[in-house]
């Protein structure tokens, strides 16, 4: 699982994972001195010292609300705060390890664009467009991808349009709104 989890944290959120105790405890748990995608830094380095296993007969949905001044949005936002996790990973011999020279030169360049992704799309949700479309594009370069064009596209149509085409891509306030009615 480690390349998938390079590629991108497709696990989102720790508190649906359960890990034994004692291999936490080994690899030290969360790296405290990074202050977004800790959890991703974790999943990376439990992948590299074994499998992953899903213990269940079908995929869950997950439901993520948001609140304003969350990490997610608060942190996520700053192109500056992905980089320490960035360099972590990319610093981890046993990470690098698993890995050819040149495999993992191109990894490299998809974990950037993905959480250069990342970054744009929640700057885009935030109605932060020059930082999202700078970022967005930056991904669709280092990484190009069907799915990020498609993206890019539908996000300046619900620009003009002020109508949500892809959820990931629903404005924050917009959220805030529909969560005040609950």
């Amino acid at each position: 699982m480690l390349e998938p989890m390079l590629r991108g944290n497709f696990l989102a959120n720790g508190g649906h994972v359960l890990i034994r105790t004692d291999v936490a405890r080994k690899l030290g748990g969360f790296d405290t001195r990074l202050r977004l995608s800790e959890d991703w830094e974790f999943w990376c380095r439990l992948a590299a010292k074994g499998e992953f296993a899903f213990i269940g007969t079908e995929p869950e949905i997950f439901s993520l609300r948001v609140r304003p001044g969350s990490s997610s949005g608060g942190l996520s936002v700053d192109w500056a705060n992905h980089q320490p996790c960035l360099e972590t990973i990319g610093n981890n011999a046993a990470i690098r390890a698993r890995f050819s020279a040149p495999a993992w030169h191109k990894l490299e360049r998809t974990m950037r664009a993905s959480q250069m992704w990342e970054c744009g799309r929640v700057n885009f949700t935030m109605r932060r467009f020059t930082q999202a479309r700078r970022l967005m594009l930056g991904a669709l370069w280092l990484d190009p991808q069907p799915k990020r064009v498609a993206m890019v596209v539908a996000a300046a149509v619900q620009r003009r349009t002020n109508h949500a085409i892809v959820s990931r891509l629903r404005f924050r306030d917009q959220d805030v709104d529909a969560d005040r009615t609950l």
